[in-house]
């Protein structure tokens, strides 16, 4: 199931990004926590938000994201 992220999210988000197995392919992806939750709460999720408010209104999503979780 796909499903937008949510702050409750975070502790799971944050442990997947460790992997070695993520990070060998996504460098920078395995910061601190505190940055992690900032980045998840500030940028990741609003901007999930205005994607699918600008597909909603029939808009551009321009150079917006659409940032998903696997579950």
């Amino acid at each position: 199931m796909l499903r937008e992220f949510i702050a409750e999210d975070l502790d799971r988000f944050h442990s997947l990004t460790w992997q070695p197995e993520i990070h060998s392919y996504l460098p920078g992806w395995n910061v601190s926590k505190d940055t992690r939750k900032e980045w998840l709460l500030q940028y990741e999720i609003p901007e999930t938000k205005r994607f699918l408010q600008a597909v909603k209104q029939k808009e551009d999503v321009g150079e917006l994201r659409l940032r998903l979780g696997i579950f």
